[in-house]
């Protein structure tokens, strides 16, 4: 294991107890200032707060208020650390999004009906007689980030002990319950876990509707080229930093048969090494897609297959009932039967991007599709269910 990731790992006591501590002195901050009216309240209305600590947050969190935008029982107000804030207002105003942004400090200090998180960030310090739900920035594949350790369920939640600060988590399928009781503050976790849909695949199965609509808007004709996505996640075991190049030339040699679409994840578009493969693919003459997040959408609608790495994109991908053909990936790095390795165990492999021409056509003709469909549809049973997502969120809502 290497040094800083040991020194990460064993400083996780320490750095809890100085969270606790730090929690306990906004909640009494917190109690002071509650006795005071502030400029936020608002004819009586519930108000929820999305907190985003990251620019893909605030989308997972803009999705979540288009969804509950017409109650007018309800305002909206997002929150994000300072070094986001700007990106949060500018984005916000952008998209249109009926929230108002507050400041980080003025969302500590004051009541709400209920705060929503994408990412872990900073809920410990909220005060503990607010309702918190965790609807994570994604579905769930359950891949480890330290040891065994999942992100979701984990000791990012928990306040001390075996207790998590979040009354809620949403969850889109039941092997959650199993990741959560594989993490050793597991029994914080199991009591408060609702198997629900998720805005963005709500999102997603809309657009769907509208597959030929959107296959001809991007010049896709149903009796021409098949139309393929590829996905990568990114770090350098990322199918881009990987096998990214080989796949692209070979995707080049088929151009005349297949359309490839290539979308990396953000953060590829930071990184110099990940950059400069992707200015060369493009170069090359391959269609990237650009980096925002919902881009990827319309283009996993049109398509009618996926070569996919770990991303969990190739869940949502899964939604639509297509089959992915997978690049080679550490099954260590996942809880024992997480959605993504029942996943990744139903669909092909691609070992080397010379057979990437046989694989497609194999994947094509196959019954990898009905797979794919039997694998969602089993793993998430409640995804298109918005009435059943909705009312597990006015049930999180604070009720005085």
């Amino acid at each position: 294991m290497p040094v800083i990731e040991y020194l990460y790992y064993i400083t996780i006591p320490v750095r809890m107890r100085l969270w606790y501590v730090a929690a306990r002195i906004c909640w009494r901050i917190f109690d002071i200032r509650r006795r005071k009216i502030t400029n936020l309240e608002k004819d009586g209305a519930r108000r929820l707060l999305f907190v985003a600590k990251y620019p893909l947050s605030l989308f997972y969190a803009c999705h979540q208020v288009e969804l509950l935008k017409d109650d007018p029982n309800l305002t909206f107000y997002i929150t994000s650390p300072r070094k986001t804030r700007n990106i949060c207002r500018r984005e916000i105003d952008r998209m249109g999004v009926k929230a108002r942004y507050v400041n980080l400090w003025d969302a500590i200090t004051t009541d709400w009906d209920l705060i929503s998180f994408p990412h872990h960030c900073l809920g410990a310090l909220f005060h503990p007689s607010i309702p918190k739900l965790f609807t994570a920035h994604g579905l769930e594949n359950g891949k480890k980030i330290l040891r065994d350790t999942a992100y979701t369920y984990s000791w990012k939640a928990i306040l001390r002990d075996q207790e998590s600060y979040y009354t809620r988590f949403f969850a889109t399928s039941r092997d959650e319950f199993d990741i959560a009781s594989a993490d050793r503050h597991g029994r914080a976790f199991t009591n408060k876990i609702i198997v629900t849909s998720q805005a963005l695949a709500l999102k997603l199965h809309e657009k769907n509707r509208d597959r030929e609509k959107i296959r001809s808007d991007l010049g896709i004709k149903s009796n021409e080229r098949k139309a393929i996505l590829i996905m990568s996640t990114w770090g350098g075991d990322s199918l881009l930093r990987t096998m990214g190049p080989a796949i692209a030339d070979e995707a080049l040699r088929l151009n005349t048969k297949y359309r490839f679409f290539v979308f990396a994840h953000a953060h590829n578009f930071q990184h110099k090494k990940a950059l400069t493969i992707l200015n060369g693919i493009k170069a090359k003459g391959m269609e990237v897609i650009d980096p925002g997040p919902s881009s990827w959408i319309p283009y996993a609608v049109a398509a009618d297959l996926a070569v996919s790495d770990k991303t969990s994109l190739s869940l949502y991908f899964s939604l639509l009932h297509k089959p992915i053909l997978f690049t080679r990936i550490g099954e260590d790095e996942f809880v024992e039967g997480s959605p993504f390795m029942k996943l990744y165990n139903v669909s092909p492999k691609l070992i080397d991007p010379e057979n990437l021409k046989n694989q497609i056509e194999t994947c094509l003709r196959s019954d990898y599709s009905c797979r794919v469909k039997a694998f969602a549809e089993q793993t998430f049973p409640r995804i298109t269910q918005k009435d059943h997502l909705m009312s597990a969120i006015y049930e999180c809502i604070k009720h005085t």
